[in-house]
């Protein structure tokens, strides 16, 4: 398989290189951001703004608006300034899909524009980030039959578009991505068939490549990609074993049935949060477990209590810090660095939800800008 390239590497390395060319155009105020300071000098001003004001820095000049809506991604990145906004996909008590937007430092959920119609009536999408933009990939609907398409969301021009369709339509399945790679995996196909084909995309070209593998499991429940691998799993209840597992090799381009501890434990939405993985465990209660990379096992972290949070809940991360959301985006904050407990009920902070408490929380994701 052929490997996904880097669109932000690339990109960083091609602002390297006209570096020098913006250093020669000083004196042409033509090519200042802000009248009277060397170009790479305004770069580095207007990077620093925070992201809530970047819709504002857009109305000030064309210039502006073009440095907002593409460089800036990329030297915040590099500065290691980018503010992480949580993207959260929900499913109202009428069975239509919503997405809203979570900034933590106003700590009030917003409802995000322009959600394309033909998503907001679908089941079995997957939700993923890839760089700055979200995906939302394939799924179906009450009279439709299983969709290819896939949609984009770009926070910085705050727009959807329709990217590349998938090869194949599929529902129900799980997505990934690791090392540039956008990860399309299983599912149920157009005549709702089991599928044992999984897909790459390359967003530079805006391509989709489709495989073949056997390993590919049925009723596939969650996905985690981490260490250059995709871990998959099903949930089936009539299957033997009923946590079977299998893992992708993404450096290796092999897909391999797995049996260990840590997939025959693994019962909830995981996430990485720097060298560590995480995983919320909802089968009595809610208890949060870090995997034990040693011994692949997982351990207990602590209690959340339910009086805080409905369940189901999906989790994410900003930094050390991680967030726990459940219904009506009712959202707990933990400090990984500062874990407190009570009677082992871990200490959290919370972020009101929204006014209906039946939406459910389908996927949640981060973008750092």
């Amino acid at each position: 398989m052929e490997s996904c390239k880097q669109p932000d590497l690339d990109n960083a390395l091609h602002f390297e290189k006209t570096r020098g060319q913006y250093d020669s155009d000083f004196g042409d105020t033509d090519s200042e951001l802000i009248p009277g300071l060397p170009h790479d000098i305004g770069i580095l001003c207007l990077a620093r703004v925070p992201r809530r004001d970047h819709q504002l820095l857009k109305c000030v000049s064309k210039k502006w608006r073009d440095f907002i809506s593409s460089e800036l991604y990329f030297y915040r990145q590099r500065l290691g300034i980018a503010d992480g906004w949580i993207y959260a996909v929900c499913r109202d008590s009428s069975e239509c899909v919503h997405c809203y937007v979570l900034d933590p430092a106003r700590r009030k959920w917003k409802k995000l524009p322009g959600l394309p119609y033909a998503c907001s009536k679908r089941f079995g999408m997957t939700c993923e980030v890839l760089g700055r933009k979200l995906y939302l990939l394939g799924g179906c609907g009450w009279t439709e039959d299983a969709t290819n398409e896939v949609y984009c969301y770009d926070p910085l021009l705050n727009k959807w578009e329709n990217v590349a369709n998938m090869e194949t339509a599929r529902f129900h399945f799980v997505s990934g991505a690791s090392d540039g790679c956008l990860y399309a995996i299983g599912g149920m196909g157009s005549n709702s068939e089991a599928l044992t084909s999984w897909e790459t995309y390359d967003s530079e070209a805006n391509k989709w490549t489709s495989h073949e593998d056997l390993n590919i499991l049925p009723d596939l429940g969650e996905s985690l990609a981490f260490d250059s691998r995709i871990y998959i799993r099903h949930i089936s209840t009539n299957v033997f074993p009923a946590t079977y597992a299998a893992v992708y090799d993404t450096s290796n381009d092999v897909w391999s049935p797995v049996d260990n501890e840590m997939t025959m434990n693994w019962c909830g939405p995981a996430i990485v949060v720097g060298d560590d993985v995480y995983m919320l465990d909802q089968t009595a209660g809610i208890k949060l477990m870090m995997l034990d990379k040693e011994n692949q096992s997982w351990v207990s972290v602590g209690r959340i209590s339910t009086y805080l949070i409905k369940t189901p809940c999906r989790i994410t991360a900003i930094g050390n810090t991680l967030f726990v959301i459940g219904r009506g985006l009712q959202t707990l904050m933990l400090d990984l660095d500062k874990v407190g407990r009570v009677k082992g009920t871990l200490m959290t902070t919370s972020i009101p939800g929204l006014d209906s408490v039946d939406d459910i929380i389908v996927s949640c994701k981060t973008i750092a800008i």
